[in-house]
């Protein structure tokens, strides 16, 4: 295995940008231009998750993550909707 150091680096620039709420908005927004960015509040009982679907409402939600969420789904055994 080699290692060297990069010395060209690509840029890569946002062309534009705006808000969404809500799940249906969110949905429409993936699925005509591909994965949108999503804050969330990272804590300590989410950096014990080791699999499955996660979910936990927090009273005040400090948001201290960005994640990117890429598509959504539907659990077929429990019926379960998930991002």
């Amino acid at each position: 295995s080699e290692c060297w150091a990069v010395t060209n680096y690509t840029n890569w620039h946002v062309s534009e940008f705006g808000m969404v709420l809500g799940p249906e908005a969110m949905k429409k927004e993936i699925f005509a231009r591909g994965p949108i960015a999503c804050s969330m509040d990272v804590t300590s009982r989410f950096e014990k998750y080791t699999g499955g679907i996660y979910s936990e409402k927090v009273a005040v939600p400090v948001m201290n993550h960005a994640v990117a969420v890429v598509g959504w789904g539907k659990d077929a055994a429990s019926g379960v909707e998930y991002w």
